[in-house]
């Protein structure tokens, strides 16, 4: 517990809290979107193409984003990305509440909400390092893996109960809270700290050009290259495949959310 110790604690508390907050709206979200797509269709199609849409937004901006990141003040993305998830939550509300399924503006949402999720892990990790001492670095960062493994695990299971429970719409409702809880602990926590530390040397430089470097040298480290194409394969079926267990599930097992939700949450304890 060092790296909640020392001094900075309110910086090391409200990045904590923001990420947990943010990984924890995500989860809820996603459990119930998968458990919104399938009933409302009962088409395993529809189920992939949410996934397939979300999966390759995340992958298509995961380089750019770190570019993008290291020019602005990450407190300030933080915010945006919570408030972009609670704003997709909100519609996704609404969604639940009408009696028609639209394939299309779902799809459009998932886009948005894909890419909050890429900015909001990249500027919440880089932040790291620029709030947290040297000292406590490894400490905090053991904590932030932990409470994010433990979190994963509640927030799946914790949705399948909401579903079983309230009905979807309240995971949406739930997803809305949390993740604007997220961008507080952001605008009053994070931000403030991080104020003029961004990296305002960049702006002058092409963002095309920085992203062409960071290919070139990604191709120069053939290990390193040859393990993030592994690793993007490795992502991309993952979520295919948890996106597929309510298929399993449903139709399968023709069980309760509440089971989808524990197995997804057996998987961050596995």
């Amino acid at each position: 517990m060092n790296a909640l110790t020392q001094k900075g604690i309110k910086g090391h508390f409200s990045l904590l809290g923001q990420y947990s907050s943010f990984i924890s709206a995500f989860n809820i979200v996603q459990v119930c979107l998968t458990w919104y797509v399938f009933t409302s269709t009962h088409s395993a199609t529809d189920v992939g193409l949410v996934a397939i849409v979300e999966t390759i937004t995340v992958m298509a901006i995961s380089l750019p984003t770190g570019a993008y990141v290291d020019r602005f003040n990450k407190g300030l993305i933080l915010v945006i990305a919570g408030a972009v998830g609670a704003g997709v939550s909100v519609f996704l509300t609404f969604f639940g509440f009408s009696s028609v399924f639209r394939l299309l503006p779902v799809l459009l949402l998932v886009i948005f909400w894909g890419a909050s999720r890429e900015f909001g892990r990249s500027a919440s990790l880089s932040a790291i390092p620029e709030i947290v001492e040297q000292s406590s670095l490894s400490s905090f960062n053991g904590i932030n893996r932990a409470s994010s493994s433990g979190l994963g695990a509640i927030s799946n299971a914790l949705a399948g109960a909401l579903i079983a429970v309230f009905g979807v719409v309240s995971g949406f409702i739930s997803g809305t809270v949390i993740y604007a809880l997220s961008a507080l602990f952001a605008a009053i926590g994070v931000f403030p700290l991080l104020r003029g530390k961004h990296n305002t040397s960049k702006r002058g430089r092409s963002m095309a050009g920085e992203l062409k470097e960071a290919f070139q040298w990604l191709y120069r480290k053939k290990g390193f290259f040859l393990l993030t194409i592994s690793a993007t394969f490795l992502n991309f079926f993952t979520v295919m495949v948890e996106a597929y267990l309510v298929v399993f599930v449903y139709s399968g097992l023709k069980s309760s959310p509440l089971v989808f939700g524990g197995i997804l949450g057996g998987f961050f304890i596995w």
